[in-house]
């Protein structure tokens, strides 16, 4: 994932290396060769009522 996406854009509060290691706290090595979906999420404005 970290290949694809800015690390920042992920946990702007850790490295790198923190965030694989709480992944890998997370997924064991079988389930992390299955690979990754990363979904972005973005705040947008709610609509305005009249």
């Amino acid at each position: 994932m970290f290949d694809h996406e800015e690390v920042a854009s992920v946990n702007p509060l850790a490295t790198r290396d923190e965030q694989l290691a709480n992944i890998r706290q997370i997924y064991p090595p079988e389930r992390e060769a299955l690979g990754v979906v990363a979904l972005g999420i973005e705040l947008v404005d709610p609509p305005r009522t009249a």
